[in-house]
């Protein structure tokens, strides 16, 4: 069998592109990699240099009013911590109640519970009825919205539309359960006294390490919005994006 001085050429030649060709992705591939590692690392960096200028402050929000007991309790545990917290309640909830939150330096927002079903054009049409009511009753118009599980999946884009902030569940810390961080949205239970004991043991244990309450809006004029811990990491999303200067 004979092999032909040119077959052996093009065979050459064809193993050699081959071989060119590989490099040149492996090289593309490790270019690649070296550029997402370096942003990375500049975006890891990027993100302790705004932690470290932010100011140690956290938020205090409650859901509903509780009963008279839990919420004059609540009262005086945020007047001797400075706290001016944010109650999202809805139209089910006692106009006197709204009022005395409001008395005591508190203001109130719109719990989105229970509008998950709901489409989007619903929820609009309900979130303007539950802002109506509010300022109807108590002459506040809201600036806050608490969005669960349970709310519209549509909650936060229809908040940003009414110029309102959305706080979702994913975003909030259980004081009781979690300890109070720096640029947090802490929840003041007021199922019970017990647990209003442990927002006030969580806030002790927070001023101790130099954290202290801050109104909500402060809290996302300050951070942009607020910072969640993922993977070792500070993200932040721009709260104010929508709704910079409409609310002062």
């Amino acid at each position: 069998m004979r092999i032909s001085v040119t077959g052996i050429r093009k065979s050459k030649s064809f193993a050699i592109v081959t071989l060119v060709f590989l490099a040149a992705m492996g090289a593309v591939a490790l270019v690649a990699a070296i550029t997402r590692r370096n942003e990375e690392i500049r975006y890891a960096g990027t993100s302790e240099a705004l932690a470290s200028d932010r100011k140690d402050i956290y938020a205090v929000i409650c859901r509903g009013t509780g009963t008279r007991e839990t919420r004059d309790l609540a009262f005086e545990i945020f007047e001797e911590r400075d706290v001016k917290a944010v109650f999202f309640i809805n139209d089910s909830t006692d106009v006197n109640a709204a009022k005395a939150v409001l008395s005591h330096g508190h203001a109130l927002g719109v719990d989105c519970s229970g509008t998950r079903g709901m489409n989007k054009s619903e929820f609009l049409r309900w979130l303007a009825a539950q802002n109506d009511f509010l300022f109807a009753s108590t002459g506040r118009r809201p600036r806050f919205c608490c969005a669960d599980g349970d709310a519209c999946l549509y909650a936060r884009e229809v908040c940003k539309t009414y110029g309102q902030f959305c706080v979702n569940a994913a975003e909030i810390i259980n004081a009781g359960y979690a300890e109070i961080e720096r640029g947090g949205v802490v929840l003041c239970s007021l199922k019970n006294a017990d647990t209003l004991y442990a927002f006030a043991q969580a806030a002790e244990r927070a001023a101790a390490r130099g954290i202290y309450p801050a109104g909500l809006y402060e809290l996302f004029e300050e951070y942009g919005g607020v910072f969640i811990a993922r993977y070792g990491r500070i993200y932040w999303e721009n709260y104010l994006q929508n709704a910079q200067g409409v609310l002062k």
